[in-house]
């Protein structure tokens, strides 16, 4: 699915990375550099990563050494699972009370099965929200609709749309910030 991103509307600083290990890189220095208040973690494309290729029988480690041979007809990737860096945000940030949001695509009907995929979340990282929806409710006109957002305890709230997300999503991180007050 092709999705757009929002453009900041306001003065702000963009770091871009190209890998994971950069991203993780990052993240570890501002966090550890500045104290936030709150992370926003939207990045299921750090689960895997590249490998190892494989063409002709032939396994070649990254980063190449050599340029690949443009006669090649197949090339195959071999993915590996990365560490899970929404766990490590808490232990990356200068402020031990970071609130952090994270993101949950779930692939399933059952809405007991997308909870507990979302408290699995929550419990492993340590996350103070979690917004989930759902593959199934993503059409090529509303790829992105329909969400749900919770706490360690609960289903606080739903949204429809992303622009209604991101409100709600303020208004928990500013609500957390006044109690802590």
């Amino acid at each position: 699915d092709a999705i757009d991103s929002a453009v900041p509307q306001h003065n702000c600083e963009i770091i871009t990375y190209f890998s994971f290990s950069e991203l993780d890189d990052k993240l570890k220095l501002f966090l550890g550099k500045y104290k936030y208040d709150a992370v926003i973690h939207l990045a299921a494309v750090g689960d895997y990563s590249v490998d190892t290729l494989e063409t002709n029988g032939e396994l070649i480690s990254l980063p190449l050494s050599k340029k690949l041979d443009s006669e090649n007809k197949l090339i195959t990737l071999h993915l590996k699972r990365n560490k899970k860096i929404i766990s490590r945000l808490k232990s990356y940030s200068k402020n031990k009370n970071i609130l952090v949001v994270g993101f949950k695509l779930t692939n399933t009907l059952d809405l007991e099965q997308r909870s507990k995929s979302v408290q699995k979340l929550i419990k492993e990282s340590g996350c103070s929200y979690v917004v989930q929806n759902d593959r199934n409710e993503r059409t090529s006109e509303n790829s992105q609709a329909n969400f749900t957002i919770y706490n360690k305890n609960r289903k606080i709230d739903e949204c429809v749309t992303p622009d209604e997300l991101s409100e709600s999503i303020e208004s928990l991180l500013i609500k957390d910030a006044r109690r802590k007050k």
